[in-house]
C-alpha cells in the first residue's frame, strides 16, 4: 500500500493528470468525466489507506504500544482539541448570517466545514482526519462534494485558459 500511495500522490489529478490529458488532446466534458472519476477514486483510496494504516498501527504490537502510550499521555485529547480549534477558527473567519444559521444544526455544520475542506487544495487530508475522529458520513459526503466542485473548477479553468492557468498558479 505504501508504493501505491506514492504513485497516487505523484499522479495528482489537479496538477499532473489535467495537464497530461490536455496535452493528449482530451478537453471539454470528456476531460471533466475522466478527472472527476479519477479525483474521487483518489480521495476514496486515501480514505481506505488511512483506515488501513490505523488498523496496522493498532494490530502491530510495537506500534500499538506507542499508540497506547500516546493516548495515555493525552494524544487523543490533544488531537480532538486541535481539530476543534481548527473548525472553530474556520467558522470564526467566515462568520456571517449564513454560517450562524448552520451552527444550529451540527450535521449541516459538519457538512459545510468538510465541503470547504474538500474545495481546498490538500485540505482534504485534514478532512479525512476529522472524518476518522467523528465518524460522520454526512461530513464525508461534504468532503467528496467539495472535491467534485474543486476538480470541476480546475477543469473549467484548464479548458478556458489552457496552459496559462497552470503557469499562473505555479508562480
Amino acid at each position: 500500500p505504501f508504493l501505491i500511495t506514492a504513485i497516487v500522490a505523484y499522479n495528482n489529478v489537479e496538477f499532473i493528470l489535467i495537464p497530461t490529458f490536455i496535452a493528449k488532446g482530451v478537453r471539454g466534458w470528456q476531460l471533466l468525466y475522466y478527472c472527476e472519476a479519477l479525483g474521487n477514486l483518489e480521495l476514496a483510496y486515501y480514505a481506505w489507506f488511512f483506515w488501513w494504516l490505523g488498523k496496522l498501527i493498532k494490530e502491530n504490537p510495537k506500534l500499538k504500544e506507542f499508540y497506547d502510550d500516546a493516548l495515555a499521555r493525552g494524544g487523543g485529547r490533544v488531537f480532538r482539541k486541535l481539530v476543534k480549534i481548527l473548525v472553530e477558527t474556520l467558522l470564526e473567519q467566515g462568520k456571517n448570517k449564513r454560517l450562524e444559521g448552520l451552527n444550529k444544526n451540527i450535521k449541516r455544520e459538519g457538512f459545510a466545514t468538510m465541503f470547504f475542506l474538500g474545495i481546498g487544495i490538500g485540505t482534504w487530508l485534514l478532512g479525512l482526519l476529522i472524518f476518522y475522529a467523528t465518524r460522520s458520513y454526512t461530513s464525508l459526503a461534504g468532503l467528496f462534494l467539495g472535491n467534485v466542485i474543486k476538480i470541476a473548477c480546475f477543469v473549467f479553468l484548464a479548458n478556458v485558459v489552457g496552459w496559462w492557468f497552470y503557469l499562473i498558479i505555479s508562480i
